[in-house]
C-alpha cells in the first residue's frame, strides 16, 4: 500500500511540473512584444511645408513595427539618442497637409528635392495603438538635430509601449536624393509583404 502512494505522489508531482511547464511557455508565446526593423535612416536639412513652412535640420527614420502578439500594444513616447542628446519626435498635426522634403548636397550646392514625405498620414500621434498581428509602416522624424553631423552617425531610438521599453540601433547616413529610387522599390516590396 506504501509503495503505491508513493507512486500515487511521484506521477502528482511530474504532472504538475509538467503543467507549470507549458503554463509559462504558453505565458512566454503570449506576452504582448514589438518588433522592429529600420528600413531606412537618414538626416540633413528639411523642410516643414504645412500653413506654415519651416526650416531646420532633422533626422528622418522609417520602420517596420510588427505586433505578432494576441494584445494590442501602445506607443507613448519616442526619442532618438545620439551619444548623450536625445532629440524629440516630431508630432503631424491633424487637418494639415505636411510635406516635409529634405535638401541634399551635389558638389557643394544644396537642393529641394521632389520626393517629400507625406507626414501627417506617415507618421502619428503618440499615443498610437498597433492593433495585435498588424504591422505598420511608420516614419518618425526627430526635429532639431545639429547640423554639424558628417558621414554616418550612429545613435538609439527609444520606444515606450504598454509592453516595456525597446530600444533599436539606428545608422543614420546624410540624405542622398540617389537613394529616393531605391527606397521607393524597398517601400513597394514592404507594403506588399505586409498585405
Amino acid at each position: 500500500m506504501e509503495l503505491a502512494q508513493t507512486i500515487g505522489v511521484i506521477i502528482t508531482i511530474v504532472v504538475s511540473v509538467i503543467s507549470l511547464i507549458l503554463s509559462i511557455l504558453a505565458f512566454i508565446q503570449q506576452k504582448p512584444k514589438l518588433i522592429c526593423e529600420i528600413v531606412r535612416a537618414y538626416y540633413g536639412p528639411a523642410q516643414l511645408k504645412d500653413n506654415m513652412s519651416k526650416a531646420y535640420y532633422a533626422a528622418g527614420i522609417e520602420l517596420t513595427l510588427q505586433n505578432p502578439s494576441p494584445a494590442n500594444i501602445t506607443i507613448y513616447d519616442l526619442k532618438l539618442k545620439i551619444g548623450k542628446e536625445k532629440y524629440e519626435y516630431l508630432l503631424p498635426q491633424d487637418g494639415d497637409d505636411q510635406n516635409i522634403t529634405f535638401f541634399y548636397s551635389d558638389n557643394g550646392h544644396v537642393y529641394g528635392s521632389d520626393w517629400s514625405i507625406p507626414y501627417n498620414t506617415t507618421g502619428f500621434n503618440l499615443p498610437s495603438k498597433i492593433n495585435s498581428y498588424d504591422a505598420i509602416l511608420p516614419t518618425f522624424i526627430f526635429h532639431n538635430v545639429p547640423n554639424s553631423f558628417h558621414g554616418k552617425k550612429c545613435g538609439k531610438m527609444i520606444i515606450k509601449t504598454t509592453a516595456g521599453k525597446l530600444i533599436v540601433k539606428v545608422r543614420l547616413h546624410p540624405f542622398d536624393i540617389n537613394d529616393v529610387e531605391n527606397w521607393n522599390e524597398v517601400e513597394k516590396f514592404l507594403n506588399s509583404e505586409l498585405k
